[in-house]
C-alpha cells in the first residue's frame, strides 16, 4: 500500500471517530432530555405501591428522574436495566453539575465517554467545586491516556476536597465485592473491588503459587496470563494451595542458631556451634507459613460448591453436542468432561417441559419452578441479565381465583420487582403467546419479543 493510499485510509478513520463522537454526543444530549420528561400515569384507584416514584441517579444538582425510565431506556438500547440506570446517571452528572464540561462535548471538543466517567468520580463534590475542578482536568486530559486521566482527576479531587475525598474512599471500601460473571467459552470474568493492602497481597500470592505451578511442571504450554489464571484457580481450593508451598518447602525444619545451654534471650553472642553446622530442629516442627500437615486428600478438602449443568437429551448418548452451566453459558462436552475431572457429579432427572402438568395453585410446585427456570434461565424481560433461579415467577394472564390449571409452563414467567410492578400498574404490557416466547410492549410503544435465546425488537 503506498503512502497516499494509507493517508487517505487514515484520514478516514479520522472523520469517522469524529462522527462517533458527535453521534454519542447527541446520545447523551437525548438521555438528559428524556429523562426530564419520562413521567408515566398511574390509574387512581391502584395500589399505593404502584404509584411511580422520582429516584436520584445522579449527583447534587440533578434532576429526580422516574423509576420506570431505566427500564425503558434498557430495552430501547439493548442493555441492562443497571447499565441504563447508569448511563442516565452519567449523562445527567455532566449536564448540570459540569456545564463547562457538557459544552465542550457538545462542540465535539472532549469524548463524551470520558467526559462522562470523569464527571461520575465528581459525583461526591458540591456541583460548584465539581465545575471547577472538570474544568481543570479538561485543561490537562488530552494528552493522556484514558488510565492516566481518570488518576489526574483523583488526585484533583483530593487536592480540592480533601475531607470529601475521603469519606469517599470510605463508602468505597465499603462497597467492596467480588464479581464471578460474564460467561465464555469455557471460562468466566472474575472482577472484584479490594482495598490496596489486600489486593497486593492477592498479587503477591498469585505470583507465589504461579511459580509454584512452573515448577510443579503443572502449567506446561501456558503463557504468563495462564499460569497466573491457574493460580488463582488454586487460590480458590486452599488445601491445594498449602499442599504447594509445602510441597516447594520440603517442611524445612527452622533452626537454632545458638549454641548449646544458651538461652535465646540472652544478650551475648552465642558460641560457635562444636558441632560443625549441624542444626537442631525447632521443638514446633514448623515451616513458618506453612505448618501443618494434610492428612486426608485434597478432594475432600475442596470447597462445596453445586454447579448446575444442562445437557439435551439430543447430546446424552455418546456425549456428543453441547452442555449448559447454569448462570454460565454453553460449552462442549469434550471442555465439560476436562473440567469435571475426578469431582463428585449427581445425576438429577430430566425435566420434560411439554410433560409438565399444568397445576391449581397460585404458587408452581418445586418441579414446575424447575421448569420455568429452565426454560427461562434470565428475566424474561428484554435483555436482562439477572438469573432466574431467586425471582419470582409471574403468570403472564394474571391468576384469578376459582378456574384450574393456571399455574402451567406457557403462563409463568420470571420477573424481578420492579419490573413486575411496571407490568401491574399497566404500564408494560406482555403476553406469552407459545411457552417460552413473551411479546412485550413498553410505555412508548416499542414492542420485543423476548424468548431463552434472547431479545427481537419488533417496530
Amino acid at each position: 500500500m503506498d503512502v497516499e493510499r494509507a493517508r487517505h485510509l487514515a484520514d478516514g478513520l479520522r472523520a469517522a471517530r469524529l462522527a462517533r463522537r458527535r453521534a454519542e454526543a447527541e446520545e447523551l444530549r437525548l438521555i438528559t432530555q428524556l429523562a426530564c420528561g419520562y413521567h408515566l400515569e398511574t390509574e387512581s384507584d391502584a395500589h399505593d405501591a404502584l404509584y411511580e416514584q422520582d429516584e436520584p441517579v445522579g449527583g447534587d444538582g440533578c434532576p429526580l428522574v422516574s423509576e420506570w425510565l431505566s427500564l425503558e431506556l434498557a430495552a430501547l438500547l439493548g442493555c441492562t436495566s443497571r447499565q441504563a440506570t447508569s448511563l442516565i446517571g452519567r449523562a445527567l452528572n455532566l449536564r448540570y453539575r459540569h456545564p463547562r464540561l457538557w459544552t465542550a462535548v457538545q462542540q465535539v471538543e472532549l469524548d463524551p465517554h470520558r467526559a462522562a466517567a470523569a464527571a461520575a468520580r465528581c459525583e461526591s463534590l458540591p456541583p460548584d467545586v465539581a465545575d471547577e475542578v472538570g474544568v481543570r482536568w479538561a485543561a490537562a486530559q488530552h494528552r493522556l491516556s484514558w488510565g492516566a486521566a481518570m488518576n489526574l482527576m483523583d488526585r484533583l479531587i483530593i487536592e480540592a476536597a480533601p475531607e470529601i475525598a475521603a469519606e469517599r474512599e470510605r463508602r468505597t471500601l465499603n462497597g467492596r465485592y467480588v464479581s464471578i460473571s460474564r460467561y465464555r467459552e469455557g471460562s468466566m470474568q472474575v472482577s472484584a473491588q479490594l482495598d490496596v493492602l489486600d489486593a497486593k497481597y492477592l498479587e503477591a500470592a498469585v505470583s507465589q503459587i504461579s511459580g509454584l505451578l512452573v515448577d510443579d511442571g503443572a502449567a506446561t504450554g501456558c503463557d504468563a496470563d495462564q499460569v497466573r489464571a491457574k493460580a488463582l484457580g488454586v487460590l480458590a481450593n486452599p488445601a491445594y494451595a498449602l499442599a504447594l508451598q509445602q510441597r516447594a518447602a520440603m517442611q524445612p525444619r527452622l533452626v537454632e542458631e545458638r549454641a548449646p545451654g544458651r538461652s535465646a534471650i540472652d544478650g551475648d553472642e552465642p558460641e560457635p556451634d562444636p558441632m560443625d553446622g549441624e542444626r537442631r530442629p525447632h521443638p514446633a516442627d514448623c515451616a513458618g507459613h506453612v505448618c501443618g500437615t494434610i492428612t486426608v486428600p485434597l478432594t475432600q478438602l475442596r470447597p462445596a460448591t453445586d454447579v448446575v449443568v444442562h445437557i439435551p437429551a439430543t447430546a446424552v448418548e455418546g456425549l456428543a453436542g453441547g452442555a449448559r452451566v447454569e448462570r454460565a453459558g454453553w460449552l462442549t462436552m469434550e471442555t465439560l468432561k476436562d473440567l469435571l475431572g475426578d469431582r463428585k457429579v449427581a445425576v438429577r432427572p430430566v425435566i420434560d417441559l411439554p410433560e409438565i402438568p399444568a397445576e391449581d395453585p397460585y404458587r408452581p410446585s418445586a418441579r414446575l419452578r424447575e421448569a420455568v427456570i429452565q426454560l427461562f434461565p434470565t428475566e424474561a424481560f428484554p435483555y436482562s441479565e439477572t438469573a432466574s433461579r431467586a425471582l419470582e415467577q409471574d403468570h403472564t394472564r394474571a391468576f384469578r381465583t376459582g378456574p384450574p390449571r393456571q399455574s402451567r409452563i406457557g403462563n409463568l414467567a420470571p420477573l424481578r420487582t420492579r419490573t413486575h410492578r411496571a407490568k401491574t400498574a399497566g404500564h408494560w404490557w406482555y403476553d406469552q403467546p407459545a411457552p417460552g416466547c413473551l411479546i412485550w410492549r413498553s410505555p412508548l410503544g416499542y414492542r420485543y419479543r423476548v424468548t431463552p435465546h434472547g431479545t427481537c425488537p419488533l417496530n
